[in-house]
């Protein structure tokens, strides 16, 4: 099985760290896998929908974040509309893993790779049968 939605574009807000860029980015996922699992239940597809759902992100502090409700120098500013996922995590909806960056496939997306590494992606993307 391969992807079935994903988003690639440019970066709506500055992000004043990293930290910052990827907590807006696991917003934007969670949006995606609750609309999805909904679609799911409603077209009949229930006992393929696993709860909570798993949402991996590569920046521990983004996922710390997403955990802790206390609000630090670093995250005061952040829009409330980011903090979507924190209330997911504190329902139980979905949890969030940390999966090391060479493991990520959402950087074909969103990094220039090298051609090692992106042909990597394909593969585990089921895209391509070819790696180096």
């Amino acid at each position: 099985m391969g992807p079935i939605s994903w988003k690639s574009r440019k970066q709506a807000s500055v992000a004043l760290s990293t930290m910052e860029a990827e907590y807006a980015a696991l917003s934007e996922v969670s949006r995606e896998v609750v609309y999805l699992k909904r679609l799911l239940i409603h077209m009949g597809f229930e006992k393929y929908v696993t709860s909570p759902i798993n949402v991996f992100c590569d920046n521990q502090s983004a996922i710390e974040l997403s955990k802790n409700a206390v609000f630090h120098k670093q995250s005061k500013h952040i829009d409330i509309n980011f903090h979507f996922t924190r209330e997911l995590v504190d329902k139980k909806e979905i949890v969030i893993h940390y999966l090391q960056t060479d493991s990520m496939l959402a950087d074909i997306l969103t990094k220039s790779l090298t051609k090692c590494k992106h042909e990597k992606c394909i593969q585990m993307l089921n895209l391509s049968s070819n790696i180096c």
